[in-house]
């Protein structure tokens, strides 16, 4: 027990034994509440509510049963007290306001007998005074010429002024705690507002329904937080709950148990109302900056793709053009063997061509200079072309490996798991050059570990997060006889199988294949397609210089073609 507490609550687990069997009702509830503050209890009905409520009380109805935990308040064991003890403590250390005051008030005894009746039997109050203190607690809860109230019976009120008595009657003895049970359920929205105002005290539980959140018999949760609870959600006797779809983005709150999402979605338990709103909120929060952070990355990276893929079309584009230098070639060589038949001056000449007999070629000329220096002058704009076509084809080479490069972070952002995932991928565009570094705002971050599982055969699989890690992987990590796995021709991760100088079983080639497709950009849910996986040792591999992150070669090689199972990588991960 923690004597800081006023209510200590630890695991407490009642059932109800009914000839069709047990009814858990509660299962492992603990509750915690310290003098001055307030606690509301919100679920739908029969999720547990009350029963935890009463229970504090000692009002546990046939055939419920405390089964397990430990129950305290102000100091008692709340398990082992006796009928005694807990008529002793039941309206003068706690109080109650019932659901429904119509039944909870005796109805063959006048209002003002029922208030003096607690009021007498704990404290030491005479007659008189039992009389006045009646008086003033139905003044203090609003009700109107409260003497005359005093003599009238619980059916000649309303269902507001009935619901004012109760809490008069539960405030009394001014107990230390006051439960008030869905104290709101038969009275309209304003007269709802009213009975929550007055139930401002030191200590209270307030106990709430929200089966039909959208009905007008349902308190209103900012009604609630009129008085500044901590709230927990109640839902099969259990508190409950946020739901979090497989992609770890946060789908909703709820105060029940949902039943509509699949296994996948992931239902987290919180130990309060607020607790809950804040990681809800937090980690929607979260979410929100991560598919921003990601949208603007994503954006960035595919302008560069496109801006590489429109630079190489205009370089084919010249390097076809560069073709037609053959022209000048043969325009300088037929100009120089017919220099005789040229003047300055001419804008054109004539002259048999003699690499196509019978025909003959007009070369254009330009009028400023002699023949002989217009014939050099092809000569010298061929060789040009040539040394720029010659240019081009290394330029479209290196244009190549730059869009296979950026169709690769493309897929590394698309897929990226989280905010550290897409600062390792803005970290290599930096390095790269793609964009731009600023020292002070950049601060180096702890390199994500790979993505680790282990084969059927307990053989430790490991795959790459981003190009950076695939880098690392195959280079510096693995070794000469572990086996390498990539997707042929696609954007992918680079997936090893340690050895450990063993000879790898074909189960755990055919899961690694499997793997390299499931992490990489060929992967399409459903579609059961067959993809083309290349595999070879480590040894094999190497990284041409100036290469780009991830990019690496290999000659000696083989070909597999494997349908993924989608649930593999979560088989294999439970395993490490």
């Amino acid at each position: 027990m923690d004597n800081n507490y006023l209510v200590d609550i630890q695991h407490e687990r009642l059932s109800f034994f009914t000839p069709a069997g047990e009814v858990k009702a509660l299962n492992d509830v603990s509750i915690h509440l310290k003098e001055g503050e307030v606690l509301g209890i919100v679920g739908e009905s029969g999720s547990g509510k009350s029963v935890t409520a009463y229970s504090l009380m000692g009002l546990t109805a046939y055939p419920g049963k405390l089964i397990g935990g430990e129950l305290h308040f102000n100091g008692h064991e709340v398990e082992k007290m006796t009928e005694k003890d807990f008529s002793k403590m039941r309206g003068k250390e706690v109080s109650i306001i019932f659901q429904d005051p119509l039944t909870s008030l005796n109805p063959v005894y006048t209002i003002g007998n029922q208030i003096m009746e607690v009021i007498r039997l704990h404290t030491d109050a005479d007659k008189k005074k039992a009389y006045a203190r009646a008086v003033e607690l139905l003044s203090l809860v609003g009700i109107n010429e409260p003497e005359k109230r005093m003599k009238q019976y619980p059916h000649e009120l309303s269902g507001g002024m009935r619901q004012r008595v109760m809490i008069a009657i539960a405030l009394a003895c001014e107990p230390k705690l006051l439960i008030a049970d869905e104290p709101t359920t038969a009275l309209d929205v304003t007269i709802q507002a009213q009975v929550l105002d007055m139930v401002g005290v030191e200590n209270a539980v307030v106990v709430e329904d929200v089966s039909n959140k959208g009905g007008g018999n349902v308190i209103s949760l900012e009604h609630l937080y009129n008085f500044d609870p901590d709230v927990i959600l109640f839902a099969d006797g259990s508190i409950y709950d946020t739901v979090t779809d497989p992609d770890g983005k946060p789908v909703e709150y709820t105060f029940f148990r949902p039943q509509q999402y699949g296994e996948k979605y992931l239902i987290k338990e919180w130990p309060s109302f607020n607790a809950m709103l804040e990681g809800y909120y937090a980690e929607k929060d979260r979410a929100e900056r991560l598919r921003t952070k990601s949208k603007e990355l994503h954006k960035a990276v595919h302008n560069m793709y496109e801006r590489a893929v429109r630079k190489q079309a205009a370089r084919q584009e010249e390097l076809a053009a560069s073709g037609k230098s053959e022209k000048l070639r043969l325009y300088g060589e037929l100009l120089s063997a017919n220099l005789y038949l040229a003047q300055k001056g001419m804008k054109s000449i004539t002259v048999p061509n003699w690499y196509d007999e019978g025909k003959e070629v007009t070369i254009p000329l330009d009028l400023r200079f002699t023949p002989s220096q217009n014939a050099q002058n092809f000569f010298k704009n061929y060789k040009k072309k040539q040394t720029a076509a010659r240019m081009l084809v290394d330029l479209l080479a290196e244009g190549e490996k730059e869009i296979a490069y950026l169709e690769t972070v493309l897929y590394e952002v698309e897929t990226a798991s989280g905010e550290a995932a897409l600062n390792e991928i803005r970290a290599e565009l930096k390095s790269q050059g793609y964009l731009k570094y600023y020292k002070q705002r950049d601060k180096r971050q702890k390199p994500a570990d790979f993505l680790r599982f282990v084969s059927s055969d307990g053989f430790e699989i490991l795959v790459g997060r981003n190009n950076a890690q695939n880098d690392k992987l195959t280079l510096h990590t693995a070794r000469g006889k572990d086996l390498w796995f990539h997707v042929q021709k696609a954007p992918g991760s680079h997936v090893v199988v340690m050895s450990r100088g063993e000879d790898i079983p074909d189960t755990t080639k055919q899961e690694a294949a499997e793997l390299a497709v499931l992490y990489s950009s060929t992967f399409k849910a459903g579609t059961g397609a067959k993809v083309a996986v290349d595999t070879t040792e480590v040894k094999n591999i190497w990284k041409a210089n100036g290469a780009k992150p991830g990019m690496v070669l290999y000659e000696v090689y083989t070909t597999v073609y494997v349908t993924p199972r989608e649930d593999l990588a979560e088989m294999l991960k439970q395993k490490t």
